[in-house]
């Protein structure tokens, strides 16, 4: 009987309900106490991960989760030795096996991965470089709770170059979809086009595509600067589309060729359904000693067979609808774009920084569609959240810098928390400290960047000195930052508030 999440993470059974699961999966004393210490710095860093990051799945999805990992794709937990081992983890999905080292975060990146899609016989090389991506994303989010916060503070920890930009990548998309949803458009099998109409829903056409053309290029810059492995597959995967190219561009020949794959497929179809419909037929196929070591059982084999059988249909159906004259150029444009796409890619391999300057564009789209999420929150608990969605965004890692520290991104990012302190004041979410809008701005600006984990309880003193303000802000009584702002004569005076004194930026 499957157990509901609530029965399942209640207070009064949970520990023993899990520890039982553990005892069933038959895991040595080092796994379990791995996986427990997972669920227990969870809870107890959970409410800090949730203030900020207001968009985070709820704990109770959270555990269920890996809960669900480890009762139905994971039987076996492998502890390495470091010294012995240079990967510091394994994932095998087909064997539901994992080997990590010896620590939380690393088995907890592991159990993320063994529940992604498997990307390593995909053909199409711009799907997988983006279902990749999602892949290492969504691994590399699911352990923030433990690895970036300890249950009093909030940091970035992620050092490696390449986890920081997977990392960048899934954490765009949260933002722009929730992470749920995002899941949800992982688990679909057409990945982009799902995001495609996701995006589009929420943003808009323009916004999607610009987004989307983007987001896919930079997937791809990475793939390909990811070893010579991954180069050498992307070129054979543009080498193999050219050579489609070029048999579309003789359309008599490549009709024909479509045609004796047709009558080939009907013919094996023809084949199988006189094995299926016949079980002496069928043992005897079975009984070969090719067939019967690859399968375990005759029903196996049968199962295989159908499979097998849907497949030729579903490429009979492509065959015919290309040989439709508006299919064919349709195709041919879409292959044409993809080899085009592909050699443009050629110019981006082992260049120095065309990682960061992809994924630095891409963040312009994405705080383009920032405005949107401001245009429709008017409820002060959204635009609230909306304010700690911007300052966790501000404070991704991207090399050694957050991306608030890119002077790529500056203009736009000023412009965008302008806008938003603007409605911010409009809807009383933040308090007016000044008659001039600018002062306002330079004040609460802080928000956007504050490093402690509950920015509502901000508070800040400011003194006039002879060109500006000195403001110090404070999270609670301890002093946080300091601030100078140089003002105009009239903004020197346009004050509302009395200076030296504890004044709260939020209402």
């Amino acid at each position: 009987m499957k157990r509901s999440k609530d029965n399942l993470l209640s207070k009064n059974n949970y520990d023993i309900q899990f520890e039982e699961l553990l005892e069933k999966k038959g895991y040595t004393d080092e796994a379990k106490s791995l996986v427990l210490n997972i669920i227990y710095k969870i809870e107890g860093a959970y409410n800090d991960y949730k203030k900020t990051k207001p968009n985070a799945k709820s704990k109770i999805d959270i555990i269920s989760d890996i809960v669900d990992t480890i009762e139905h794709r994971c039987d076996v937990i492998e502890i390495l030795d470091p010294d012995e081992t240079k990967g510091k983890l394994y994932v095998s999905r087909k064997n539901k096996i994992i080997k990590t080292f010896p620590k939380d975060t690393d088995l907890l990146q592991a159990i993320y991965y063994i529940k992604t899609p498997y990307t390593k016989k995909m053909e199409n090389i711009i799907e997988k470089a983006v279902l990749l991506t999602l892949e290492k994303g969504m691994a590399i989010n699911g352990v923030e709770i433990i690895r970036d916060f300890n249950g009093w503070s909030w940091n970035n920890v992620l050092e490696d170059e390449f986890e920081k930009y997977y990392n960048l990548l899934y954490q765009d998309l949260i933002i722009l979809l929730g992470e749920r949803e995002l899941e949800a458009v992982i688990k679909s099998h057409k990945v982009i086009d799902e995001l495609s109409l996701q995006l589009k829903n929420l943003y808009g056409r323009s916004k999607a595509e610009d987004f989307l053309m983007c987001f896919i290029k930079s997937c791809l810059v990475i793939y390909i600067n990811n070893g010579d492995k991954y180069e050498n597959e992307v070129m054979e995967y543009l080498n193999k589309k050219e050579s489609e190219l070029a048999e579309f561009s003789n359309k008599s020949e490549y009709i024909s060729k479509i045609t004796d794959k047709m009558n080939e497929n009907t013919k094996l179809i023809c084949k199988i359904d006189s094995i299926l419909s016949n079980p002496k037929i069928l043992n005897k196929e079975y009984s070969t000693k090719k067939i019967s070591k690859k399968y375990k059982d005759i029903d196996s084999y049968k199962i295989s067979l159908i499979k097998y059988k849907n497949q030729l249909s579903n490429e009979i159906t492509a065959c015919r609808k290309i040989m439709n004259p508006f299919e064919y150029v349709n195709e041919k444009k879409i292959i044409q774009k993809e080899v085009d796409d592909l050699n443009n890619l050629k110019s981006c391999y082992n260049k120095d920084g065309i990682i960061v300057k992809s994924l630095l564009e891409l963040q312009k789209k994405v705080i383009s569609c920032f405005y949107r999420k401001i245009e429709v929150y008017d409820l002060k608990k959204e635009l609230l959240n909306l304010v700690y969605e911007i300052r966790y965004y501000n404070c991704l890692p991207l090399e050694d810098k957050k991306l608030k520290e890119y002077r790529f991104l500056k203009n736009d990012m000023e412009k965008l928390q302008i806008e938003f302190v603007k409605k911010l004041k409009k809807n009383r979410v933040v308090d007016i400290f000044s008659d001039f809008a600018r002062v306002n701005y330079f004040i609460v600006k802080y928000i956007f960047e504050a490093k402690m984990v509950n920015i509502s309880k901000i508070t800040f003193k400011y003194k006039r000195v002879n060109n500006g303000i000195d403001v110090e802000y404070y999270d609670e009584e301890i002093a946080e930052h300091k601030a100078h702002f140089e003002l105009t004569d009239d903004e020197m005076y346009g004050f509302v508030k009395r200076e030296n004194r504890k004044i709260k930026i939020f209402v």
